[in-house]
């Protein structure tokens, strides 16, 4: 009977030294998450600041200029916006190409498969 005790003890032990150690997996687990985390926010904080310091700047160069600077810059930002929106509308109509391309494609490859289907 004591063998079995010991036995039995022994396996309690090695039970709770699993479960402490499964315990203690969890918590690093927990730690280095919300490490990472943290680590996240802060570089979201850090990358907002830069953009709010490069906004600010632009503002306060924007502000120093007359009102004749100003139309020339907003007449460049306006071209800038005009020649990217041209751009867009290019690459849409490619798009639209090729979409085209593919459904004609497709539909020739299900004549065929029908074709092929009827055949067997």
């Amino acid at each position: 009977m004591d063998i079995f005790e010991n036995a039995k003890r022994t396996m309690d032990e090695l039970k709770e030294g699993i479960k402490d150690k499964l315990d203690a997996t969890k918590l690093e687990l927990a730690y280095s998450k919300k490490k990472k985390d943290l680590e996240q926010e802060q570089m979201e904080a850090e990358q907002n600041e830069k953009e709010q310091a490069i906004f600010q700047e632009e503002y306060n160069r924007l502000s120093s200029l007359d009102d004749k600077h100003l139309m020339v810059e907003m007449i460049f930002a306006i071209r800038g916006f005009y020649s990217e929106v041209e751009s867009l509308k290019s690459e849409q109509k490619l798009l639209a190409e090729k979409i085209a391309t593919m459904k004609t494609d497709l539909e020739r490859l299900r004549i065929d498969l029908d074709i092929l289907k009827e055949k067997k």
